[in-house]
Parts: structure tokens; C-alpha cells; sequence
């Protein structure tokens, strides 16, 4: 596990990282740099029913 101060990056992101003081019991590293971005898939939701449907 790494430390993202800034909250800044997602699953997918390719980032450098950096060794630091322990900051808790599992984080012994810092985010550095976001390489990359990774694309955020966010499926189209269907339609609410209409009122005027006849099903």
C-alpha cells in the first residue's frame, strides 16, 4: 500500500513511488507521480420506467 495525500489517484493509474517513514503499519510509501491516468469505465444506467408505459 502506498500513501495518496491528495486522494488523487485510482485503480488502474500507473505511478512512481516513493520509500518514506512508516505512516501507519502497512504504508511504508508515498505517491510520487502519476504516470498515467487509467480509463474510468462508468456504465450507462438504464431509464427509469416513464409513468406513461403500458406494461
Amino acid at each position: 500500500m502506498a500513501h495518496d495525500e491528495q486522494n488523487h489517484c485510482n485503480i488502474g493509474d500507473r505511478v512512481r513511488l516513493e520509500p518514506s517513514r512508516p505512516l501507519s503499519k502497512r504504508k511504508h510509501w508515498v505517491v510520487a507521480e502519476i504516470i498515467t491516468k487509467a480509463r474510468i469505465y462508468e456504465p450507462i444506467l438504464p431509464l427509469p420506467p416513464s409513468p406513461y408505459s403500458t406494461s
